[in-house]
């Protein structure tokens, strides 16, 4: 960013270029400098859960599913209204073989009536 004494930029401007950043790292397969990175964003703003889908993302193609597992449900903890990261977070318990806990996690957002089973 210039150093335009003028120019004000929130400290938002910063963290989303970094996020930006970041998805070029996974585009590049760069997967240890993308989880630096957004582990930075993480703990600028740990109430964000994009943050915590990109790095269960690029944890997942470095080859950790277990580790991506963790995160995107940590991500999914912060807001349990989203029904797109609780749909993340099953779908990355289930490829990590974690099928219990995916259960769980996709049953908060469907009816049962009687028998969930």
């Amino acid at each position: 960013f210039p150093n335009d004494a003028a120019t004000v930029h929130p400290p938002s401007t910063l963290l989303w270029a970094w996020y930006l950043r970041v998805i070029l790292y996974e585009q590049s397969s760069q997967h240890a400098q993308g989880i630096a990175l957004i582990n930075k964003c993480i703990e600028h703003t740990p109430t964000a859960v994009d943050f915590y889908e990109l790095k269960s993302r690029l944890l997942e193609k470095g080859g950790d599913v277990q580790q991506s597992a963790d995160v995107i449900d940590a991500g999914r903890d912060l807001d349990h209204q989203d029904r797109y990261i609780n749909n993340q977070a099953t779908r990355t318990l289930l490829r990590a073989g974690r099928m219990e806990e995916a259960r769980k996690r996709i049953s908060l957002f469907t009816r049962h009536e009687g028998n969930p089973e």
